[in-house]
């Protein structure tokens, strides 16, 4: 977006702790004007060597410059060891010496059989136990320019990899969607980013598969698992003020995880004549500029189905204000702000959507501070919160240059 005389740059958005990236860092990145990797050629191979025989792990690439791979990851078929590095990277561990790992230009380089990996931050390595696994070759021309295969353990020949792009909807099936489950809560656990009831009566064994952009639905009458292309989603059944789900991102050949996310948005259900009526919280979202006034938070979103074929009362009891600095779902009251209007007084059958408006409260981006407004609602004789968490954006105004 343009305004004359400025530019706007977007700097935070609520930041919430997660494992490393495996995308490339800007140091590491090999020269070249594309990132989609460099055009293939159909130039003679230029082997830097000979190719060992026996078990290994042989690369082609493509084109007339040489490659030094960033980094190839291996996990497991199941995901349950989780996500390791053949070498770290050098920042990390300045003492650890990786093995040679540059592609001449249109040949094939050599990587030694895998026998052990690092996880994590660690500078140590850990034996891999034998079984099938998956391994991923980052070249670092970017996310979709790679080689991978899956491998089973101990090797007792060369596995063939290529790199190459990697262009539409990635495969799924079973195995990947429950491998990318297990590799998106293991995040999350590790981030400390999941609630401890989150996964209950939620089965990772029996994942589907979905497609990308996401349906704007409520709230499943069971816990589903599904993968997305490249989006996991984990999504809650309605409960008493119950987060509604968790999301990931996982590459094509679902071998990480990253960016795990769960928001305190919840859903709630009050169950009227013996139906459910639910009511679902819709993530807000603000922004402010850095250094000046903190952004005004004054309502929240809910989206409503009434299974009943009448309209039900409903009723905003109180609101509380919720905050966490430290990038934890917010669940401290800073405040308990009037109600000041409600879009409606009764929730029509079907599907509709309600607003719950309330004295303003301030939210500032520091730097992973998360915000949101908890709703006790009277519907049908019950009552129960429903929260909504908002995603408040920092952003700089730069002047353009002249």
């Amino acid at each position: 977006m343009r305004y004359a005389g400025f530019g706007i740059v977007a700097l935070l958005v609520g930041c919430r702790p997660s494992p490393a990236d495996p995308p490339v860092r800007d140091d590491e990145r090999p020269s070249s004007s594309s990132q989609a990797g460099p055009t293939p050629e159909s130039a003679p191979e230029t082997p830097r060597g000979e190719i060992p025989a026996g078990p290994g792990l042989v690369v082609r690439g493509h084109g007339e410059i040489e490659i030094e791979l960033y980094a190839v990851y291996i996990v497991d078929a199941s995901g349950e060891l989780g996500t390791r590095a053949l070498w770290p990277h050098r920042f990390d561990c300045p003492e650890v010496e990786a093995p040679p790992h540059t592609l001449p230009a249109g040949g094939k380089g050599w990587l030694p059989a895998p026998t052990e990996a690092y996880e994590g931050e660690s500078c140590t390595p850990t034996p891999l136990p034998p079984g099938d696994y998956v391994i991923r070759i980052h070249s670092g021309y970017g996310e979709d320019y790679y080689a991978a295969a899956a491998v089973t353990l101990p090797l007792t020949g060369p596995v063939e990899f290529e790199l190459k792009s990697h262009d539409g909807p990635p495969p799924c099936d079973e195995t990947r969607a429950r491998r990318a489950a297990t590799l998106a809560v293991t995040a999350a656990r590790e981030a400390d980013a999941l609630p401890a009831a989150f996964l209950r009566d939620c089965d990772l064994s029996t994942p589907r598969c979905g497609t990308l952009p996401l349906e704007d639905t409520m709230p499943p009458e069971r816990c589903t698992v599904t993968l997305h292309e490249t989006l996991l989603r984990i999504e809650r059944p309605a409960g008493s003020d119950a987060v509604r789900s968790l999301e990931a991102w996982v590459d094509r050949e679902v071998v990480y995880a990253r960016r795990p996310d769960v928001r305190a948005t919840s859903a709630s259900r009050f169950v009227v004549e013996g139906k459910p009526v639910v009511i679902a919280g819709v993530t807000g979202r603000a922004r402010h500029e850095h250094g000046g006034d903190a952004a005004r938070i004054g309502h929240a979103t809910f989206e409503v189905d009434n299974p009943l074929d009448r309209a039900v009362p409903v009723r905003a009891k109180k609101v509380e204000f919720l905050t966490d600095h430290s990038c934890g779902l917010p669940s401290e009251v800073r405040a308990r702000p009037r109600v000041s209007d409600v879009s409606a007084a009764e929730l029509p059958p079907g599907r509709s959507q309600l607003e719950v408006m309330f004295e303003p409260q301030g939210a500032y981006q520091s730097h992973c501070d998360r915000f949101a407004a908890r709703v006790t609602f009277a519907v049908g004789g019950k009552r129960a919160p429903v929260t909504v968490e908002y995603e408040v954006m920092r952003f700089e105004r730069m002047r353009e240059s002249r």
